[in-house]
């Protein structure tokens, strides 16, 4: 291992809106070689989502809501009903916290993680801010109490 490394600190994704545009049009071209989709572009609208979410998983989050748009785009420009519920739901805060689901340490935390994702439909990137906290939290704690996800959700 080399100590020549050197430290790169970023402020985040919400504190450099100007960057937005710029890493939007990255993805998407890296996305539209990846698929053969005609993708090229954001709609106002879309780009305005995407400009006025506060991106509590930063540049991996944006990432991860351009595959879904790119995955559910049935046309060559990615318009608001293509974008991931948690943007199209309060842009400037983290979608709210589902009543029945509180973030606490003990005994109910597994159950406080499997009501979220049921809440979520399955979707652990959406359930994550629900228990406050971040989609590979999730993952890893769905590993730790042996939570199934086909079997959680059918319940």
């Amino acid at each position: 291992m080399s100590n020549n490394l050197i430290p790169i600190h970023l402020p985040s994704l919400r504190k450099r809106k100007d960057d937005i545009p710029l890493l939007v049009n990255t993805f998407i071209n890296r996305l539209e070689i990846l698929t053969g989709k005609p993708i090229r572009e954001l709609t106002r609208d879309a780009l305005n989502r995407f400009m006025n979410y506060r991106w509590p998983g930063n540049v991996r989050e944006m990432k991860s809501a351009l595959e879904y748009a790119f995955t559910v785009a049935d046309r060559d420009t990615i318009d608001i009903d293509h974008l991931p519920p948690q943007l199209l739901v309060h842009p400037l805060h983290t979608p709210p916290v589902v009543e029945s689901v509180v973030f606490s340490t003990g005994s109910n935390e597994r159950q406080q993680l499997i009501d979220a994702l049921h809440a979520a439909g399955g979707n652990q990137s959406q359930a994550a801010p629900m228990v406050g906290i971040n989609r590979v939290t999730v993952w890893n704690r769905m590993r730790k109490y042996g939570i199934n996800l086909k079997r959680e959700i059918k319940r």
